[in-house]
Order: structure tokens, then sequence, then C-alpha cells
């Protein structure tokens, strides 16, 4: 009489599951590292880098000033469409690490000139992080 194989106990398909999960998470991870290390090397080579993404102008640029290190991110859209001449929208994050790490993020808006008067900003400032150097 032939023997039927055991049915797998749960143990077993939960390791199975995690082992997946793991593979993918690792492949993930390596993805993810490689297309950085791209990034990281287009930003050097470059010193800025610049894409239009979801209806925004993004930018990256190296922050390399005296004793100052980091990047500067900046997101640039439409507002409402209403408005005549339409208003762009700005937002910018400086993440400096050098002397000590530091995150500020300005926003602004640029309402076109119409009729000759000059365009209209508003302009709000904060700091996200700012710690103490070492």
């Amino acid at each position: 009489m032939p023997e039927t194989p055991a049915a797998p106990s749960p143990t077993s398909k939960r390791r199975e599951r995690l082992a997946w999960i793991a593979s993918i998470a690792l492949a993930v991870l390596v993805v993810c590292t490689g297309c950085f290390m791209l990034f990281a090397f287009a930003l050097t080579a470059r010193g800025e880098l610049a894409a239009s993404l979801l209806g925004s102008e993004w930018r990256v640029w190296q922050l390399q000033q005296q004793g100052t290190s980091g990047i500067g991110v900046s997101q640039t859209g439409e507002t409402a469409a209403t408005a005549d001449p339409p208003c762009r929208h700005t937002r910018v994050w400086l993440i400096m690490w050098q002397p000590s790490l530091k995150i500020e993020m300005t926003e602004y808006d640029e309402c076109g000139a119409s009729r000759g008067s000059p365009p209209v900003a508003n302009v709000r400032r904060s700091v996200i992080i700012a710690a103490a150097g070492v």
C-alpha cells in the first residue's frame, strides 16, 4: 500500500512564506540601493538634476559653500487655474548635514505681473530640524 505524503505543517508553511518575503525584500533593497547610488553619482557629476513629474517641476542640487554641505530640493507647480495670469507655488527644502544637521523649508507663491504690476510673492519659512553641531 503506497504511503501518501503528509500535509505540510502550519509551521513549515509559515517558514516558506517568510523565506519568500525575505527574498523579495532583499531584491527590493538591492534595487533601491542601486538606484540611490546612480542618483548620488549623477548628482555628484552634474551638480543639479531636474525633472517634470506629476504636473510639477522638481529640482535637486548640491549645497557646497563655505563650511556647509547638503542638498536642496524644490518643487514648483501651477496653483488655481482661475487666476489670470496663473500663480506658481514653489516649495524649497534645504537639507544640510555639515556643520550640523538642519532642514529648512520655504514656500512661496508667484503670481505673474499683470498690466505692469510687479509679481506678488507670499513667503513662508520654517525650520523642520535644527540639531546642534558635535
